[in-house]
């Protein structure tokens, strides 16, 4: 049902996107070509999937009914205008990345409709007031909740670079679409990907200027605004996302169809403006029908996300999730290890801890489960060598074993001990009949042993074969 409701909410948005495309003076066809770009694309498939992109659909339908609107009135505050400034606020209160819609306004004034900018700028006033309230109340709310980053003022251009690189990228090519992206968590960029966008878009601009095309000097200015709420000015901890383009794709989908406008008007057959359109929904519809089918659960989204982007903390961590619902805890594991090795973080640390308990109590019946607890115990110990040691300990008593060798690796990652304290504990360990806390010690140990009960212990195993290592994901 909610797919069904969102699937509906979709078509009507598209509606309107096709009506403000034809307001903005594009003939039927090139206006349905960009409607087909904007709705086909891979990049919207979140927003009409997931329940949580909803208000993607209702900010793209809102803004487009607030062109349509705009472009009708006459006067500054006639009965369109302020139909156009109840679908604008409709559209911020969806979501905060149609802010600039108000500077997208006036830009239609001046390249489209070829109104006097200083009587545009009368009637967009209460726009722009209601915009600027807004954009304070949202930068507060992303500061308060930690949803921005701090970076130097050159961390802070590259970024803004390589965001309007993979925007570029990923609406003209989107072959690596995926619900999460690797977080550069120091702002180092290659040089292609500092290079690209700028180059690209200065390429666009220049072709659209060259081209004497209203629509696609509009598109450019657009593109540009609306992309800058998300564009990394304000640097957000989640820096790229496929559902930041479902607004920006809208002016790039004009540009294209003022291009296959332009075609459709020339003298001789139209049939090549409609293989355009048949072939550019084609493919992308292809694409957008194959990427959807990885959100049919969330082990194949975030695996597809982990494939896609390895480098990504928070793809491994929530396919680990993922797995881990599904009792696959080896697997959940697994996805937890590489995660650590995208990002050293906390949640990585403590996911996997949590892993090998639930393995332990598993393996070994132990009820009840105790996983909360001694995570939060673990979370807080974590810099702490002697009382991880002392964790460790505990743990063994209440019976666990994977997850007591995990605490003494990061106590002796910390504080390693000396190789004879190593044989003796693991001496210890043997003699209380403790065979596979013995051989972690003895795993530990650069050397091989010279006291009696392990030379003997290692010329068992040597003779049996070697056991296989219980701590290993």
């Amino acid at each position: 049902m909610i797919h069904a409701v969102s699937l509906a909410l979709w078509v009507l948005a598209l509606f309107a996107v096709f009506e403000a495309s034809r307001a903005l003076k594009l003939g039927v066809v090139g206006a349905l070509a960009a409607t087909l770009l904007v709705g086909l694309h891979p990049a919207q498939v979140e927003a009409v999937t997931w329940a949580t992109g909803r208000k993607d659909i209702l900010a793209l339908g809102f803004s487009a009914l607030a062109v349509v609107f705009h472009c009708r009135a006459e006067e500054p505050f006639d009965r369109h205008r302020l139909a156009s400034l109840a679908a604008f606020a409709a559209a911020a209160l969806s979501k905060t990345s149609a802010l600039p819609l108000p500077l997208v306004l006036l830009a239609a004034d001046v390249f489209v409709l070829r109104r006097d900018w200083r009587r545009s700028l009368l009637g967009l006033a209460p726009f722009v007031l209601a915009a600027a309230a807004l954009g304070a109340f949202t930068i507060w709310i992303w500061s308060d909740a930690e949803m921005t980053r701090e970076l130097s003022l050159g961390q802070r251009i590259g970024l803004v670079l390589a965001t309007l690189s993979h925007d570029l990228a990923t609406a003209v090519f989107p072959s690596t679409v995926s619900p999460l992206y690797p977080i550069h968590r120091e702002g180092s960029f290659s040089v292609t990907e500092l290079a690209l966008g700028p180059l690209a878009l200065g390429a666009l601009s220049v072709a659209a200027w060259r081209s004497g095309s209203a629509q696609a000097r509009f598109g450019v200015v657009a593109f540009v605004l609306l992309l800058l709420p998300v564009s990394n000015v304000i640097p957000l901890y989640f820096q790229w996302q496929d559902r930041y383009l479902s607004l920006p794709l809208w002016p790039l989908a004009l540009i294209a169809g003022a291009g296959i406008d332009f075609v459709s008007r020339a003298k001789g057959p139209r049939w090549p403006a409609w293989a355009m359109i048949a072939a550019l929904a084609g493919l992308l519809g292809a694409r957008t029908a194959q990427y959807a089918g990885r959100w049919r659960d969330a082990t194949t989204l975030f695996g597809h996300a982990a494939a896609t982007h390895p480098e990504s903390f928070y793809a491994w961590l929530n396919l680990g999730h993922a797995r881990m619902r599904e009792g696959h805890l080896e697997g959940g594991l697994s996805a937890y290890s590489h995660s650590i090795d995208a990002a050293n973080l906390g949640l990585g640390h403590d996911a996997r801890f949590r892993a090998l308990l639930l393995i332990d109590e598993r393996d070994r019946h132990i009820t009840p489960s105790r996983a909360d607890e001694l995570v939060a115990r673990f979370h807080a110990l974590r810099g702490d060598p002697d009382r991880l040691r002392e964790l460790a300990g505990d743990l063994a008593v209440a019976g666990y074993r994977r997850a007591v060798m995990l605490t003494l690796d990061y106590s002796l990652a910390q504080s390693p001990i000396p190789n004879d304290a190593l044989e003796r504990a693991a001496a210890v360990q043997l003699e209380r009949g403790n065979e596979w806390l013995a051989d972690y010690y003895l795993s530990r140990l650069p050397r091989p042993p010279v006291l009696p009960s392990l030379v003997q212990r290692v010329q068992n195993q040597a003779d049996a074969g070697a056991p296989e290592d219980v701590n290993a994901p």
